[in-house]
């Protein structure tokens, strides 16, 4: 029987359907996160972070990184 034929003699498929894969949510946190770890300088309007690794603290600075949304803090730099 074609498909044809079974549209005609209204035959339901009873095959199921696949429900399709859902998105992860996990790629979409990624502008929160940095968000929430990014601050901007008042003073030289820079983006920084203090990163902590093994115990050891560094900061970071970045100048190709969007302003916009992040917290306004001063950094260890213009502090001194």
């Amino acid at each position: 029987m074609t498909i044809l034929q079974a549209v005609a003699a209204g035959l339901e498929n009873t095959e199921k359907r696949k429900e399709p894969k859902k998105k992860s949510t996990r790629y979409f946190l990624d502008g929160k996160v940095a968000d929430r770890e990014l601050k901007v300088c008042n003073l030289c309007r820079i983006v920084w972070q203090k990163h902590v690794f093994n115990g050891k603290t560094t900061i970071k600075y970045y100048d190709e990184v969007p302003r916009y949304g992040k917290e306004k803090e001063a950094c260890p730099s213009c502090c001194q």
